[in-house]
């Protein structure tokens, strides 16, 4: 099965989640990890935690897009949407299970 695939590529490994602003990635030197709620030593991930600048920045990044994103007609933000939903139910999808399974402890 696919998400056993899955499941045995990630085992071990910690993934990097940086914040992400304005479409740039940044790493605060607050850097914190998510431990597997079924095995404590496997850390799942690996983020950084944000700062008061930093979310302000994220704020003032995204009030500077919303103008924009308002004047998109609907169809094209629903496209958008539509699109990621795709992803997650196609192509990506036994990854986004194997890392709930991994990162909650749950399962399908």
């Amino acid at each position: 099965r696919s998400s056993d695939l899955a499941l045995k590529d990630l085992e071990g490994r910690t993934e990097d989640i940086p914040c992400v602003v304005g479409g740039e990635e940044v790493w605060t030197k607050d850097v914190r990890h998510q431990l597997s709620p079924f095995k404590h030593s496997h850390r799942v991930a690996k983020y950084c935690y944000a700062d008061k600048d930093l979310l302000n920045k994220a704020i003032n990044a995204a009030l500077a897009v919303r103008k924009e994103w308002d004047l998109k007609p609907v169809q094209d933000r629903a496209q958008i949407f539509l699109k990621a939903a795709d992803i997650l139910s196609g192509p990506r999808r036994a990854e986004v299970l194997a890392k709930t399974m991994i990162g909650q402890g749950k399962t399908v």
